[in-house]
């Protein structure tokens, strides 16, 4: 019988190998497909290691492998104890810190949008030649409806019944 106080180890190791179905949800959740073709076994194989964690050696081979392999445009970026190293930042990011710069960048992007619109509305209100523009509207409106109230039918008295 495997080791039941290492039990998340081969869960752990799917996952520091980013067979994740959603990086936004915790708890994460296995890519059971992704990770069946990337080890070549079966759904039940895989179901199975998990369950018991006990995995085939060839298995853990590959995904020790894949879990420090970065692409090009990653390049002197490392993983290191489930965090991030990059030439920028020397401390190391882990994946709650990336996720709040998510979220921060999809405010910035949703504020930048709010933004240029209320400016587009000032921009209009603004614009001189629009002001001047309602307001001879306003202008001609008004002697239209000096012209409709000095019409002879309506300074003529109405009988009351």
């Amino acid at each position: 019988m495997p080791n039941q106080s290492n039990k998340r180890d081969f869960r752990e190791q799917l996952i520091s190998a980013g067979f994740i179905k959603n990086v936004h949800i915790l708890p994460y959740t296995i890519d059971k497909a992704a990770a069946c073709a990337f080890l070549c076994v079966s759904p039940s194989t895989l179901k199975r290691w998990l369950r018991f964690n006990d995995a085939c050696p060839r298995a853990i081979k590959l995904l020790e492998r894949v879990k420090y392999t970065l692409p090009d445009s990653w390049e002197g970026c490392t993983f290191y104890r489930n965090s991030l190293y990059t030439p920028f930042n020397q401390k190391g990011i882990d994946l709650v810190h990336i996720a709040f710069l998510s979220s921060h960048a999809a405010t910035i992007r949703e504020l930048k949008t709010t933004n240029m619109t209320q400016q587009t509305t000032i921009d209009a209100l603004g614009d001189k030649q629009n002001i001047e523009a309602i307001k001879k509207r306003i202008e001609n409106a008004l002697s239209e409806l000096n012209k409709v109230m000095s019409e002879p039918i309506l300074k003529t008295p109405r009988k009351v019944r």
